[in-house]
């Protein structure tokens, strides 16, 4: 049996009543309204996202529980930055995740709410892992209210689960048109308890080097005007091909057959040519 009531969706599955809500962004239905409600409640939180921006922290750094205790909210991050291969090794990710954490850092004009995050993960109420072991796409923010439910076989959720398209950004969770649903029944929330605690003890450890990049990157202690800005981190194969541009002057001609010579060679053979044009010919070696 169901009804519908707007985009909430209560259908009764094997003797026990279970809520959809669906959450898109729309007035009503904003994803950021829906993690401040349940974080606030939450005994444990977990987040598992593609990217951890420090916009995202913002949004909810006044909604913590004041009794928040160490390992209170765990954030996953996964591999969702650009990169020029899947298959680029563990080391090479989190070199370009610290340089883009950097790039955030000295972009920062509110000093203070880094300064309380770096309260928080010192304290380990906040934790970071990476996960390295392939994409991880999905979108998690998992809210625990109950744990004492989560082993025992009282028929009641422990908690509340929103999963879907929303990054933790101000644009993801509030202005884009989004996706997600918030699930509440027990048998779903148990399976994503489970599904991150999986994750989490199968990824790496990052709080540390988290802490290591914010006292690095002189956000906490040196006077904005002393600050060093941060270049946009270019990875390899960009860079190539705007050094080849710069290299060729911009004379860059397909070639029909690829295998004939590398790309390297190409731009050999075309800087050899330019300097026998150059001095016509003679004393070129």
């Amino acid at each position: 049996q169901f009804f519908n009531e707007g985009l909430k969706i209560i259908t009764k599955s094997t003797g026990w009543w279970r809520m959809v809500e669906v959450l898109d962004n729309s007035p009503e239905r904003k994803v950021i309204d829906a993690i401040k409600t349940h974080i606030k409640d939450s005994k444990e939180a977990c987040f598992a996202v593609g990217y951890f921006f420090l916009n995202g922290w913002d949004l909810i750094k006044e909604d913590l529980p004041k009794e928040a205790k160490p390992g209170f909210l765990k954030i996953l991050i996964g591999r969702e930055l650009d990169y020029p291969t899947y298959d680029e090794i563990s080391r090479g990710y989190k070199l370009r995740l610290k340089t883009k954490m950097l790039e955030d850092l000295s972009e920062v004009k509110d000093i203070g709410k880094i300064r309380e995050l770096y309260k928080l993960i010192k304290e380990g109420v906040v934790d970071f892992k990476i996960f390295l072991d392939g994409k991880l796409h999905s979108k998690l923010y998992l809210f625990i209210n109950h744990p004492e439910y989560l082993e025992d076989t009282i028929s009641y959720s422990p908690g509340s689960a929103i999963v879907g398209s929303s990054n933790f950004t101000i644009p993801g969770t509030l202005e884009n048109k989004e996706l997600n649903v918030l699930l509440t029944d027990r048998s779903s929330v148990k399976f994503l308890y489970n599904w991150f605690k999986n994750l989490w003890e199968n990824s790496e450890e990052f709080r540390d080097e988290l802490i290591k990049i914010i006292d690095a990157s002189g956000v906490l202690t040196k006077k904005p005007e002393e600050l060093i800005p941060v270049g946009k981190y270019v990875d390899p194969k960009t860079l190539f091909k705007y050094l080849a541009w710069k290299w060729l002057d911009g004379r860059i001609e397909p070639i029909e057959r690829k295998d004939v010579l590398a790309e390297f060679q190409v731009i050999g053979v075309v800087n050899a040519v330019n300097m026998i044009s150059e001095h016509n010919g003679d004393n070129c070696r």
